[in-house]
């Protein structure tokens, strides 16, 4: 119990605040036995959400498990979250829902009975109301402005390289990307090549990130979809004819057959993150708008369905183009456009039967 008398800002022992969180510890012990059985990005997440969770658990005072079956510890996990939530600490978007889902997850794990689970996860949904978060809405995507990064890569394939004063070549008449460094070549083939084919496929970047030259002509690419899958699902695509330039320079590098396009490490997989920085560049220089200071061809996945919407088709039609297993995923991700024009259209329905009732009928006059 916490001492009467005490707040949430004296609750912690001066040992523990001398040393390290136990129940973090905890936590971390836990992520790493159990990182035989999760991906790569599942271990980081979980790592930073125990990172962001921190420093609440500790001005309130929690540094044991058992605390989080008292009421009065729970109310103010309650109070400090929706605190927490309303300055931010937690991120934006849907960060927050991602640190405080791995939180009450980690609980779980190290021996936190089911029922309190469920408890500690109904008082943090409390904290979203608390704290009355709006929704930040996100970057509308559509194929004008997929359209207009093609046009800006075309720009960039136009300009030539000079060597600098190290006998490097360099394009200095480019945006700088990668730690504001001019690109080389290879680094300017890349990121034409990254675009390319996160344009024309729709492809998440993980799975950009792992095609080889194998898997690329000057007209098709093949992919493989992994996510929620034992085994990967191969996916071969059409590449538009606009497009098709862009893969030039990289179809030029001197490449074997099984080589990754992009900077991967041998025998890891990690993010191209040389790559991803000169791909902000260009896509700022495109006119694409940051969404919450990121900036990255997600969206190509947003503007293929909006692209059929447009056509006609159901959101769920796109599905599997986007390696979905679930036809209903699409429609939650990535039908915002369409829902809002539903929404609008729902309610311009609604406001016109009103309004027709108020209308003054015309007067009518026989003719001589």
């Amino acid at each position: 119990m916490i001492k009467e008398g005490n707040n949430v800002n004296l609750a912690v022992p001066s040992e523990y605040l001398e040393n390290s969180n136990e129940l973090c510890d905890l936590f971390n012990e836990r992520i790493e036995n159990d990182s035989v059985g999760l991906s790569p990005y599942t271990v980081k997440n979980r790592k930073a959400s125990v990172k962001k969770m921190r420093p609440i658990l500790d001005a309130i005072g929690i540094y044991k498990l058992n605390q989080l079956q008292e009421l009065e510890v729970l109310i103010e996990l309650r109070r400090a979250v929706g605190k927490a939530l309303s300055a931010g600490k937690l991120g934006r978007g849907g960060t927050p829902d991602t640190h405080i889902s791995n939180f009450i997850t980690l609980c779980g794990r190290v021996g936190l009975p089911n029922s309190d689970v469920q408890n500690l996860k109904g008082i943090l949904k409390q904290s979203y109301k608390d704290a009355d978060i709006e929704e930040t809405p996100k970057v509308s995507w559509d194929a004008e402005m997929i359209g207009n990064i093609i046009r800006t890569s075309h720009e960039w394939l136009a300009s030539k390289p000079v060597k600098n004063k190290g006998n490097h070549w360099s394009y200095i008449d480019l945006p700088y990307g990668y730690r504001n460094v001019p690109l080389s070549p290879t680094r300017f083939a890349r990121v034409l090549a990254w675009a390319a084919l996160q344009m024309t496929t729709g492809a998440r970047a993980g799975a950009i990130n792992r095609i080889r030259r194998r898997d690329i002509t000057k007209d098709s690419v093949t992919w493989r979809i992994r996510k929620g899958r034992r085994k990967t699902q191969p996916e071969t695509s059409f590449i538009p004819e606009s497009i098709q330039p862009l893969l030039k320079p990289i179809l030029k590098l001197d490449l074997e057959a099984n080589d990754f396009l992009f900077n991967v490490p041998k025998g890891d997989i990690s993010e191209d993150c040389q790559t991803k920085s000169d791909l902000r560049a260009l896509l700022l220089a495109s006119g694409i708008p940051q969404h919450l200071g990121r900036t990255g061809l997600h969206g190509a996945r947003s503007a293929m369905v909006e692209a059929n919407r447009k056509a006609g088709n159901a959101a769920s039609v796109v599905g599997p183009a986007l390696g979905h297993r679930d036809s209903r995923t699409a429609e939650i991700h990535y039908s915002e456009v369409g829902r809002k024009k539903n929404a609008d259209s729902a309610r311009d329905t609604y406001h016109r039967a009103l309004e027709s009732q108020f209308v003054t009928p015309p007067e009518w006059k026989f003719e001589d």
